[in-house]
């Protein structure tokens, strides 16, 4: 009780003068520009995707650059660790250099550190809910082009530029500006987009593309999609738009157990119905397959003939 009270005594009139109401309609991004961002906090937080990996979640404080209203703003942005995929892994080297950290080191080592950083804005591809079938676009703000405090920055970290779809969306769909906007904050985009995807400001020399994302970086979630166009369902060419916008194949394989209800007893009768026989052996002797069944979308190797 005496917490409470205590509480309560720190709503001062000192504390309702300096604080701006909020309506709670809309939030603010961090503004477009070039920053100096310093190191807040660090945790390491384990990925939700289909390959599990840890990451380190750095929270930034802005505390100079483009534009003044971002002074004091905070931005949460997420880095790979040995165990992340490559591309995780070659983001987390950014920061690390920018903070100049080479080497073991631990989280006190890294609160203070100050770097500078292009901040953009990025629109998704449409992404479907799998439990309403509605169809949702996010634009969010995101840290590229980490560089060491003072450095130059690189020629192609065009905050304007690299921002160009995701400010006409803003302008047509929100009528805001590049600072203010009514969407959904960061912390709740779809799940892939946890791991940020390359851009021509965090990538100086990029291989050529392969056709479809890895399976190994395909988040659970993208199981969901997969089920929806198996099934046919009403939304099942959202759900393909979505994947194809994220590189992932939307015939890839299926896994059951990331399923959720209703669509796992959905899916598992439909494969019932499916039913037939395992087909005939193509190694010559006419036998039955002797490896399993793999699971849908995938292929295994027959059985060599003894």
């Amino acid at each position: 009780m005496a917490e409470n009270e205590a509480v309560l005594e720190m709503f001062t009139p000192e504390f309702f003068a300096e604080t701006k109401a909020n309506d709670g309609v809309g939030f603010v991004r961090h503004p477009i520009g070039d920053y100096r961002l310093r190191v807040k906090d660090m945790t390491i937080e384990a990925s939700k995707g289909s390959s599990p990996h840890n990451m380190m979640v750095i929270t930034f404080e802005t505390i100079s650059g483009t534009d003044d209203a971002a002074i004091g703003m905070t931005q949460v942005s997420r880095y790979g660790t040995p165990q992340s995929p490559k591309f995780m892994r070659e983001r987390g080297i950014a920061f690390l250099d920018a903070i100049g950290i080479r080497g073991k080191f631990g989280i006190k080592m890294v609160l203070g550190r100050e770097l500078d950083a292009t901040v953009v804005w990025e629109k998704s591809a449409p992404v479907v809910d799998p439990a309403t079938g509605e169809e949702r676009t996010y634009v969010n703000s995101r840290i590229v082009a980490e560089r060491k405090a003072g450095s130059p920055k690189p020629p192609k970290a065009n905050a304007k530029a690299l921002s160009a779809s995701a400010l006409k969306y803003v302008e047509a769909q929100e009528g805001g500006s590049s600072t203010t906007s009514t969407a959904e904050p960061t912390g709740d985009r779809p799940e892939w987009e946890a791991e940020p995807t390359p851009t021509a400001a965090s990538v100086t020399s990029s291989p050529a593309v392969e056709e479809w994302l890895s399976e190994d970086r395909v988040p659970a979630a993208a199981n969901e999609y997969r089920v929806i166009i198996a099934l046919g369902k009403a939304n099942s060419e959202q759900a393909k738009r979505s994947l194809l916008g994220k590189r992932i194949n939307p015939a890839g394989p299926i896994d059951v157990n990331a399923l959720r209800e209703p669509l796992k007893s959905e899916f598992a009768a439909w494969k019932s119905a499916q039913g037939g026989e395992d087909l005939p052996s193509l190694d010559g002797n006419g036998a039955a397959p002797t490896t399993a069944r793999p699971k849908t979308g995938t292929r295994s190797k027959p059985a060599t003939a003894a």
